[in-house]
């Protein structure tokens, strides 16, 4: 298999903030192609394309500009499943400028600065960021590099130690208190896992992921009741948030308040209907409608 990475170590990589990383992952526009499970990753044919938009963004173009382009692109060429990857995407500071292998610029001009985008530099930057460093890391933020790349690596006994290295640090680093508890569920530790998620939570109230977290771990627990509450809240923070839909409406569902759940389902699959909970939001409906 590939390497792959997270959708929060590509926000880091090209310093994209998470929530807007997530909205063109649902939109289609930046999507992560590799699933496993309930969570799609991004595969490095995918960090091309991300390179391609940070790239654009940062020329000047406004993202609604780029987001028309890429569907412009898919009508022109539905052959091309991924304009911003399988194409060479620019800007000369004016316009948006495609370039086809063996063909011309799209706009038809000539002369033009074009930004490089290559792939090998691609490469050399992900390892640069994403590897375990040899040197021992110094600040928090390096740590915490070194943690997502061993449980990459699938040691999590080492990407814990590199968490509690962050935390010591910078106690109220919260991508490692989330990390951290993510870890702790993975491993069976329920209650270790809420309360990183309850530290989350208090250091970053206005965020949706503390919410959704300890939600979760309640729904998840047998305790729908108690995870009504803080789902809406994250839904609160982030109105566009499918997996906090899905396990709203999983929780309304056994309240026995169906039609709240077979709304939410539908809003759930409005906004990623190819997503990590889309076939179980499915199935959800399926339940309802053939009651």
């Amino acid at each position: 298999m590939g390497q792959r990475y997270t959708t929060e170590q590509v926000a880091r990589i090209f310093r994209i903030p998470l929530d807007r990383l997530r909205r063109l992952q649902r939109e289609g526009v930046l999507p992560a192609t590799i699933a496993d499970g309930r969570r799609r990753y991004y595969s490095f044919q995918d960090l091309v394309a991300v390179r391609t938009y940070a790239g654009l963004i940062r020329s000047g173009v406004e993202a609604r500009r780029v987001h028309a382009a890429v569907s412009q692109l898919r009508a022109l060429l539905p052959e091309v499943t991924h304009p911003l990857s399988d194409l060479r995407v620019c800007s000369d500071g004016d316009r948006i400028v495609v370039t086809r292998a063996g063909e011309g610029p799209f706009d038809g001009e000539s002369g033009q600065r074009l930004l490089d985008f290559e792939v090998q530099d691609l490469s050399r930057e992900v390892v640069a960021r994403l590897e375990p460093a040899r040197e021992v890391p110094r600040r928090a933020d390096d740590w915490f590099e070194r943690a997502c790349a061993l449980e990459d690596a699938g040691d999590l006994d080492a990407a814990e130690d590199a968490l509690r290295r962050v935390l010591e640090l910078e106690p109220q680093h919260i991508a490692a208190v989330v990390n951290l508890g993510n870890l702790r569920y993975r491993r069976g530790d329920v209650d270790g896992a809420r309360r990183q998620y309850e530290q989350a939570l208090a250091i970053a109230p206005d965020r949706a992921e503390g919410y959704y977290n300890v939600g979760f771990l309640l729904l998840d627990g047998g305790d729908p009741r108690g995870a009504v509450p803080l789902l809406h809240a994250a839904l609160d923070r982030d109105p566009e948030f499918p997996d906090a839909y899905y396990n709203l409406a999983l929780a309304y569902e056994r309240l026995g308040q169906l039609e709240r759940a077979r709304d939410l389902w539908r809003r759930c699959l409005e906004l990623d209907p190819a997503g990590a909970y889309a076939e179980d939001a499915r199935e959800g409906l399926r339940r309802i409608e053939g009651l």
